[in-house]
């Protein structure tokens, strides 16, 4: 099989994949016009009409799913290959884009970053960080980092880690307004609210007690994580969030934790990747770098 047929076979499976030769151009790094010659030369190797063209979405026909499946095959034994090789420790290069949180991938992951650069020379970052969803097609995304459970058809996703979640204020903010002892009390305060969370006009905890909903108002609300972050610290009222958001803060007592007895749930930290037909080595070795460096963490592990 010609380099070329297996170009034109990768081109066609994430077409099918992602419905669209738009976002696969975006993802490839390729001309619209370019995939659809792709797609054509394809159509013109095999003698058939593989894809089915609408205004909305492209879809396979039922030879087109039958070489779809053909090439799924083949490209899962070319990924395991390559995994096997890097298992073996095969130079890895290449850019690697990631995207996380703006708070998780300053206080997270950058101070993880040199580790892995220079476990791996051959690998360049090219980080974006943001509290927005990202489209990890549209922006050419190799690999996101999460917090709570994605299902995303189409993609990997893998656990990584989990992050508890605890309910703080700045020491002077207690101080002033006093500690609930029950998380009813907070009804009493003005809370931080992040609008990234789903869970703005109550928090759920867990308890001795059984499950508890608690209603919640604050004058503040705010998109971005950062911005909560420091409106805790300049005991502007008190917020639920990672406990990781607080790491240092928590230790020297300026930040306090409080209702330890209620627990928020959990959040996983997941790592989300395109099909993994397209999966390069140095995404499986940073997915694999961040597990293993979180497998410890007691605020992430």
């Amino acid at each position: 099989m010609s380099n070329g047929l297996l170009e034109q076979l990768r081109v066609f499976a994430r077409v099918v994949e992602t419905g669209s030769f738009t976002r696969t151009a975006a993802e490839l790094g390729l001309t619209q016009p370019s995939i659809s010659r792709q797609i054509a030369a394809l159509e013109d190797h095999y003698q058939a009409r593989l894809l089915e063209r609408s205004t909305r979405r492209v879809r396979p026909t039922e030879d087109g799913q039958m070489v779809y499946g053909h090439a799924q095959r083949l490209f899962d034994a070319a990924a395991d290959v390559e995994a096997s090789l890097v298992a073996r420790g095969r130079d890895i290069r290449g850019k690697l884009r990631v995207t996380a949180s703006v708070v998780f991938g300053r206080l997270e992951l950058l101070p993880r970053l040199g580790r892995l650069m220079d476990r791996y020379p051959g690998i360049d970052i090219d980080l974006a960080l943001t509290d927005r969803f990202v489209d990890l097609v549209e922006d050419g995304i190799d690999i996101a980092i999460r917090i709570g459970a994605v299902e995303q058809a189409g993609f990997i996703v893998r656990n990584i880690g989990h992050t508890r979640r605890i309910v703080v204020a700045h020491r002077d903010y207690w101080q002033r307004e006093g500690l609930p002892q029950h998380p009813s009390d907070l009804s009493d305060h003005q809370c931080l609210i992040f609008t990234g969370l789903h869970e703005q006009g109550s928090w759920a905890f867990e308890s001795a007690e059984g499950a508890l909903a608690v209603p919640i108002h604050g004058r503040l609300t705010m998109s971005t994580s950062d911005a909560l972050r420091e409106a805790v610290l300049l005991g502007m009222g008190p917020s639920i969030t990672p406990s990781w958001f607080f790491r240092d803060e928590l230790a020297t007592g300026e930040v306090v934790e409080v209702l330890a007895d209620y627990q928020a749930a959990p959040r996983r930290v997941q790592a989300v990747m395109p099909s993994k037909r397209l999966l390069a080595p140095r995404v499986r070795v940073f997915s694999d770098f961040l597990a293993d460096e979180l497998r410890g963490d007691p605020h992430l592990g």
